[in-house]
Order: C-alpha cells, then structure tokens, then sequence
C-alpha cells in the first residue's frame, strides 16, 4: 500500500492538510474576534484585534498588525502546501 497508494495520493493529502489548518486558523481568529474564542489572558490575533479595536485611530499600529499577520500567516501556509503539491506531484516533472 505505501509504495502504490501512498506515494500517489500524499501531495493530495499534504496540500489539503495545508488549506484545512490556514481555514482554522481564520475560523479560530473569527471566534475569539467575537469573543467565543479561549479564556482571557491568553494571547490570540482575533482577541487582539477585539481588543485594540477601540484604539483604531490614536494607534493604527495595534489593530493592523495582527490583523497583517493573520492573512499573511494564512496565505504563507496556502502557498507553501501548493509548493508542496506542485513538487512532489506528477513524480517532480516540470511542465504538465
């Protein structure tokens, strides 16, 4: 199974594994956005992003960036578990 089945379908699974985990972490940012996420204290982007919200326009800086981070975090991961799909399907050959 590992050497028919496997080698075939794991570029399948790795890039799907990485759009799973980039839609959690934006679903997971949504809720404690909202505040449903984990407890207070703990350090989260949504929670940030509730919480500096109020100082939007004395400190830009403070809502902006986690904000930043979350969709660049979220892309990186979608690119590089297409990198991955691209590069290990089709046995590594360039041009489809």
């Amino acid at each position: 199974m590992y050497r028919h089945i496997w080698r075939n379908i794991s570029p399948i699974v790795f890039a799907n594994a990485a759009l799973d985990f980039a839609l959690a972490l934006v679903a997971l940012s949504s809720l404690s956005y909202l505040g449903l996420g984990t407890s207070p204290g703990v350090p989260e982007w949504g929670r940030m992003l509730a919480e500096n919200q109020a100082l939007l326009f004395t400190n830009p800086l403070g809502v902006l960036s986690p904000g930043v981070a979350i969709v660049l975090f979220a892309t990186a991961v979608t690119v590089i578990g297409d990198w991955v799909y691209d590069r290990f399907s089709y046995g590594g050959r360039t041009g489809r």
